[in-house]
């Protein structure tokens, strides 16, 4: 995802947040299903914290252990590839995605304005 994709995705985020805080927003609920794409989640705790991939990928929405392996591969292959990108932002756009961002937009004035999350 470029810098203006990952602007674009917080930036609709947030919109929907004040959008909605005219109306007495005052509790925000999120989520993230994981269906076919939690990998992106582990590969940010795995780049961030500095975890493996092993230790930080589980089965998801069913899938059996060889699933799991399989998930653990992707998510090695993926660190590789971007292993020598540095900087939170450059780090979030190559190895998160779209949806996270969005939610990234919405946690943020959430959090800002003091409405839980």
């Amino acid at each position: 995802m470029t810098r203006d994709e990952a602007v674009a995705a917080i930036e609709a985020g947030v919109g929907l947040v004040e959008a909605e805080r005219g109306h007495g927003l005052d509790l925000i609920g999120t989520a993230k299903m994981g269906i076919g794409n939690t990998h992106r989640c582990e590969r940010l705790v795995a780049r961030s914290t500095g975890a493996g991939a092993e230790s930080v990928t589980g089965v998801g929405t069913g899938v059996d252990e060889e699933g799991r392996r399989r998930k653990v591969a992707v998510i090695e292959r993926a660190l590789a590839t971007n292993a020598r990108i540095h900087g939170r932002d450059r780090r979030a756009r190559k190895v998160g995605g779209f949806e996270i961002a969005g939610l990234c937009g919405v946690i943020l004035p959430a959090a800002a304005s003091r409405i839980p999350s």
